[in-house]
């Protein structure tokens, strides 16, 4: 409820004539290898050209071809390749959301391919929750941390969601409460008179 998945979106609704790629974490997924990759590189699905280790490789990954368990450096190597060759014609936005859920043998296939994108024009975008361990945010690739709103930014959401104007000790209760989330903050400001209804020093339901 930080607004990882909104800043996404934002992002996303900025890509004018970009090709974008996307995929999501998911718990149902997390275990099945390469299910991240597939999703994202399905637009890309097309192998012809690749160096051949590569193509083998990473279409047995997709799931497009038969064989024995891929070499993992070139799956990698493959998914830098795609990138790289998508980014030739058009500007190319990856979006992961939810990585924190990808499964291990997507993430580090595209750690691997975000590592070496260096003057190619492809922008990627992951999101992943505070607090939990992730091979992301020990990558050394650039990490912007997503802080509690203040009390300033808190007030301005509630004008911008409450259906009823909000007193002081409202919005006080209410950034005391929802702690800069703005999820909390959101859900709080629906209905801003119940959080002042009861009596002193009980908690609102």
């Amino acid at each position: 409820g930080i607004g990882k998945t909104t800043l996404m979106r934002h992002a996303l609704a900025q890509a004018t004539g970009f090709r974008v790629l996307r995929t999501s974490g998911t718990d149902t997924e997390r275990d099945l290898p390469f299910a991240g990759l597939s999703q994202l590189l399905d637009p890309l699905s097309d192998l012809t050209g690749l160096p051949e280790p590569q193509a083998r490789a990473l279409g047995v990954a997709l799931a497009l071809r038969a064989g024995e368990p891929p070499d993992r450096f070139a799956v990698s190597a493959g998914v830098l390749s795609l990138l790289t060759r998508a980014s030739e014609t058009r500007p190319t936005l990856v979006l992961v959301d939810d990585a924190h859920l990808l499964d291990r043998s997507s993430t580090d296939a595209l750690i691997f391919a975000a590592r070496r994108l260096l003057a190619d024009a492809v922008l990627v975008l992951v999101a992943l929750r505070d607090g939990d361990s992730s091979p992301w945010l020990e990558s050394g690739l650039a990490l912007l941390a997503l802080d509690e709103l203040d009390e300033e930014a808190c007030s301005a959401l509630i004008d911008e969601v409450s259906p009823v104007p909000t007193g002081p000790a409202q919005r006080k209760m209410i950034a005391r409460l929802a702690r800069g989330n703005p999820l909390a903050v959101r859900e709080l400001a629906r209905d801003p008179d119940l959080l002042v209804a009861g009596p002193p020093g009980v908690p609102p339901p």
